[in-house]
């Protein structure tokens, strides 16, 4: 509050101006005085409505533009305010100094007004030619509009200016090089190195315009400048290598290829151009050789280039190794190009060199085949299984293929043979036992979920326990897609013996947790079978089957564009009960919104008959919930020396800003998860 003697003198100072305008009613400058003696008391209200009083008698008085802008500002108002003080320096542009410009450039700019900033800059320039601030905001909004013109108008000003700074040649050059304008993006370059000699960016820079404008020795004079100035840059040597290797000079592409990687050999993308270079001199063991060099330090398989996996297989016609492993990686690099044909090839293989080999059977159960395709790989398994009729995945993989071609009856038989040859080499001691010749029993347990919560892993160490036996794969997928196959087609996959009370078995398919109907069709089979769902953080769980399928061959779009464009879709379904299964399969978010699902399954099953398990205690706890799962199933406790964490993939790192936006929209559904089943999961 205003003591006595302030009060008393305020009121002195508004009677005078009062008094003034009784005398002079149109004086703008007295309303703009008597608006600054409120501003002082901080009565906003008064001070504003004084300032535009004076105004409007006054549209040029930039003062009172400046007043009101500060008052504004003060009273909370900041959009309204910079408004002000534009109007208020067009009127008088000297009065400001160079950095309130950009500073109300910059305010500008933040509220859309692009047009108004640059006005701003723009005379922040003509008072202070050498701001070089300045000039990057303009830039900036020139990129925004796409206007690469004004963008390279704009640093040819700096320049003219006398403004040598090497970040304004650099970005002026690269503005060329966006039009593909070689000729002056070399030019540019050359004057930056003229101001800047020691400037290897400029230099690197330079001799990329050289390359496309195929003055190939000055571009090489100009990678060993780099490496003049920077000894270590291995990307230079590397630049060299292609340069020489585009005009087929094998030998001196090897020369500074082997250069480089004695700097960084790290780099997958260099053996690979080494093995093709060997490829063209014929000299294919060298060429295979800098290949699996190039698989060793390739960290995602899908990133390697199509045209690389063919040549790698051409050299594996000319010189085909021994090694299972080297055609089994090879298969794997090609499914995830979806080259599905080349792959199988490449698993037959593998299958030829080591028939036991069990990856390769494994990923060929997920292969999608041609007719053409399904008859020639009955006939190779068939092979197989004549010379090793004891190799329980060829035996369950053959009666797959048989069940496609509608051979129930023979796949019955491949079924029954195999989950008895994979139980009794599991346990050997299981041969002298009697086996009954079918299976009339159920399973007693089913792992129904979800895809990429560590099924897998949990479905081995399951197969660890004595008490359990377990068909000849994971996946049976009955209630799913064979479900008109029939229930003695079912029932043969499992061991026969484990209808001895003894024994349990069960399986382990994902797909069952959203697919439609299956809640049902177990119930009406197998009403007392006991459930087991694992669910994983659900971000991490979509991540993970995106880059599955990018693994697979199945998706060839980034991560970013995936979620932006299953978002779009997603904000579109009205209701998830009503899409079809293929749409809940191939969506980025459907699958991890769990609560839909466990909700369908508690309509049929009572809760007690489902086990629901935190993947991330599986990962990080394996003893406890292994015994917490035996418990469930009333088989005794068994514990392992070591868990491994099975089917584990990889994937690059994921920006925090996407990490954000994905928990922030699983997070509604968590909670009514967690509410629903009265847990708390750690996500």
């Amino acid at each position: 509050m205003m003591t006595d003697e302030k009060s008393k003198k305020f009121q002195e100072e508004i009677r005078h101006y009062r008094q003034q305008l009784a005398a002079n009613p149109e004086n703008a400058e007295i309303y703009v005085n008597i608006g600054n003696i409120y501003a002082n008391q901080q009565d906003w209200r008064k001070a504003i409505f004084h300032y535009r009083k004076a105004i409007k008698l006054n549209p040029q008085f930039a003062g009172a533009y400046r007043n009101l802008a500060r008052v504004l500002q003060l009273s909370g108002k900041p959009k309204h305010a910079v408004q002000k003080w534009y109007i208020a320096m067009n009127l008088e542009p000297n009065w400001f100094k160079p950095e309130e410009l950009y500073t109300l450039g910059q305010k500008l700019q933040k509220y859309g007004k692009l047009e108004q900033a640059c006005q701003c800059y723009r005379q922040a320039i003509q008072l202070k030619p050498d701001f070089v601030k300045v000039y990057e905001e303009l830039t900036t909004i020139f990129i925004q509009q796409k206007n690469q013109n004004l963008v390279i108008q704009t640093y040819q000003e700096a320049i003219q200016n006398n403004f040598h700074h090497l970040a304004i040649y650099l970005k002026l050059g690269k503005a060329f090089i966006i039009q593909e304008n070689w000729q002056q993006a070399k030019l540019t370059y050359q004057q930056a190195i003229e101001k800047h000699p020691d400037s290897v960016t400029a230099h690197v820079e330079l001799a990329f315009s050289l390359i496309n404008l195929q003055q190939w020795q000055d571009a090489i004079n100009c990678y060993h400048k780099v490496i003049e100035l920077q000894p270590q840059n291995w990307k230079a040597y590397y630049q060299i290598g292609q340069i020489w290797q585009n005009q087929e000079q094998w030998n001196e592409a090897i020369i500074a290829y082997e250069q480089s990687l004695k700097l960084n050999p790290n780099p997958a993308f260099i053996y690979f151009n080494l093995g093709f270079i060997y490829f063209n001199m014929g000299d294919y063991e060298k060429a295979i050789a800098q290949y699996r060099l190039g698989f060793q330090f390739t960290t995602y398989q899908s990133q390697i280039s199509l045209d690389v996996l063919n040549l790698y297989n051409q050299a594996l016609n000319k010189i085909p190794s021994q090694d299972a492993d080297e055609y089994y990686k090879l298969a794997r690099a090609f499914r995830s190009q979806s080259e599905f044909q080349s792959a199988i090839n490449c698993y037959q293989q593998a299958i030829k060199i080591d028939s036991d080999f069990q990856l390769a059977y494994i990923d060929l159960q997920y292969i999608p085949f041609t007719a053409e395709q399904l008859d020639l790989m009955i006939t190779f398994y068939q092979n197989i299984l004549q010379y090793h009729p004891h190799l329980a995945l060829a035996w369950g993989n053959l009666g797959d293929l048989l069940t496609q071609r509608g051979k129930l009856d023979a796949a019955i038989q491949c079924y029954q043979t195999s989950s008895y040859e994979k139980a009794i080499q599991t346990n050997l001691s299981l041969a002298a036992l009697d086996w009954k010749q079918k299976k009339e029993i159920g399973p007693d347990f089913i792992i129904i979920g979800a895809a990429k919560c560590g099924t897998t892993s949990l479905y081995e160490y399951l197969s660890q326990h004595p008490q359990v036996i377990l068909p000849h794969k994971k996946e049976l997928n009955f209630f799913s897609v064979h479900y008109q196959q029939g229930i003695e087609w079912y029932l043969s996959h499992f061991p026969t013996l484990a209808d001895n009370a003894d024994f349990i078995t069960g399986e382990a398919t994902p797909a069952y947790f959203d697919y439609p109907n299956v809640p049902e069709r177990i119930y009406n089979l197998f009403p007392h079978v006991k459930l087991i769902v694992l669910l994983r953080n659900p971000v991490e769980r979509a991540i993970s089957w995106h880059y599955h399928k990018v693994n697979t061959g199945y998706e060839k779009r980034s991560l970013e564009e995936v979620i932006k464009v299953e978002f779009k879709k997603l904000q579109k379904i009205k209701s998830l009960t009503n899409i079809d299964y293929q749409t809940k399969r191939s969506s980025f978010f459907i699958g991890s919104l769990y609560i839909y699902y466990i909700k369908q399954w508690l309509k049929i099953f009572p809760k007690e008959q489902l086990l629901i398990l935190p993947s991330e205690d599986l990962y990080n706890q394996p003893q406890k919930i292994l015994s917490q799962t035996l418990n469930f199933l009333e088989i005794s406790n068994h514990s392992y020396s070591s868990y491994i964490i099975h089917n584990q993939g990889s994937y690059p790192p994921i920006k925090e800003e996407l990490k954000q936006f994905l928990n922030n929209f699983f997070k509604p559904y968590q909670e009514d998860l967690e509410n629903c089943l009265n847990l708390k999961f750690s996500w």
